[in-house]
């Protein structure tokens, strides 16, 4: 069975229905349990067209992440509209890949009363900037990208949703992965980070982790936009086995890893998930954690990656097919809310915490915690082999 086929939606407080959609691409096919009476009219909207906001870089550096995940979640709706109600559609707000311009995105989507809830933002330095905009109009907000670690609960709690994992579990993989493959008892870690609080707070969480592991670790700073490293890699002693770079841009990670080469020094570079980035960052040999699988080297996908080229040819990336998945929990919820008589930004939003699809795109189960995190998950780890990212972890 397709592995991204399986919906199911857990009612809402109080009632006892649950609906299990079955879908299978191509068949257009579905069954409901416990659905509404035939006499039980649906509210209005849900015999029409109702829309899914979607905050996301779509123009400028990052518009290649932006628009994968935009057509993800356009193919996931296409599906949907052929076999359930209410039928969808897809606004996009262009972030432009920053906060400033994240800001005045989700103004455009608040104003918009057709929009019931939002995908996004794509990046965790965006989501403080659109956060009480949002709240304040009442709309909820599934993030299929942002894993910064303070961005779920307090004031965000019941509004903001991921279907990823956090950096806290990105740092216990890399911690994993680094300490069990990489280094002997003879070798040492060296952890940058480049000045930027969220790259400086996972270095000092992965180093420490490192330590507890009994990993000699040594670590060190650059300057956030630094383009040459050779200083750097030619101090780098023999004995380091892994350099750990979780800077934010792939373009930096790409100069230090050839830096590496140059000076012939034997260490491999450890990148994290801002240098994904195929045809950027390739230097053969390294590794980096991501927070989705490459579903398009994943064997049971292919028939629907397939499909996906069909509408969407050229290439894609692992950022975009957690996007399907966050416009997939909006479809049961909102359908939800259809069953229950009452659509609204509130009645929906007041679903999300009870979504539960038993199997997803990304390989495991999507539920939700108390603050919004997704229960379960992890990240997972490539190498570069022959320009491709190969999964090893």
């Amino acid at each position: 069975m397709l592995r991204y086929g399986l919906l199911a939606l857990l009612a809402a407080a109080g009632a006892a229905a649950v609906i299990v959609i079955q879908q299978h691409r191509g068949s257009k096919q579905a069954t409901t349990t416990a659905a509404p009476p035939a006499t039980q009219p649906l509210p209005r909207v849900c015999g029409g067209t109702v829309s899914i906001g979607l905050l996301a870089p779509t123009t400028g550096p990052s518009a290649a992440i932006g628009l994968d995940q935009l057509h993800w979640a356009q193919f996931y709706v296409a599906d949907w509209n052929g076999s359930h109600t209410p039928r969808l559609r897809i606004v996009t707000a262009d972030t432009q890949g920053g906060p400033k311009t994240a800001g005045a995105a989700a103004g455009k989507l608040v104003a918009d009363r057709a929009i019931f809830g939002v995908i996004g933002p794509s990046g965790s330095d965006d989501v403080p900037a659109v956060a009480a905009t949002l709240r304040t109009a009442g709309l909820g907000f599934v993030s299929p990208s942002a894993t910064g670690d303070a961005l779920a609960g307090g004031a965000n709690t019941g509004y903001f949703f991921r279907v990823v994992p956090s950096e806290r579990l990105q740092a216990t993989t890399d911690v994993d992965y680094i300490a069990t493959k990489l280094v002997d008892k003879n070798g040492s870690v060296l952890v940058l980070d480049d000045q930027d609080g969220q790259t400086a707070a996972l270095a000092g969480t992965v180093a420490a982790g490192l330590r507890a592991r009994g990993v000699r670790v040594a670590r060190a700073s650059v300057p956030h936009g630094t383009t040459n490293f050779s200083g750097l890699a030619a101090k780098i002693g023999r004995g380091t086995a892994v350099v750990y770079v979780p800077f934010g841009s792939a373009g930096e990670v790409e100069a230090f890893a050839k830096a590496l080469h140059a000076a012939r020094k034997p260490a491999v570079t450890f990148a994290t998930d801002a240098a994904y980035a195929p045809g950027t960052f390739d230097v053969e040999g390294s590794y980096l954690s991501f927070f989705a699988p490459d579903v398009s080297t994943v064997p049971v996908d292919q028939a629907l990656v397939a499909t996906f080229h069909q509408g969407f040819p050229g290439p894609t990336t692992a950022y975009g097919a957690p996007a399907y998945v966050a416009a997939q929990v909006w479809a049961a919820a909102l359908h939800q809310a259809c069953v229950n008589g009452g659509l609204t930004r509130a009645s929906v939003r007041a679903l999300l915490p009870t979504v539960s699809l038993s199997t997803s795109l990304l390989g495991g189960p999507v539920a939700f915690t108390a603050k919004g995190e997704l229960a379960a998950g992890g990240f997972h780890v490539f190498r570069i082999v022959q320009g491709k990212y190969v999964t090893v972890g």
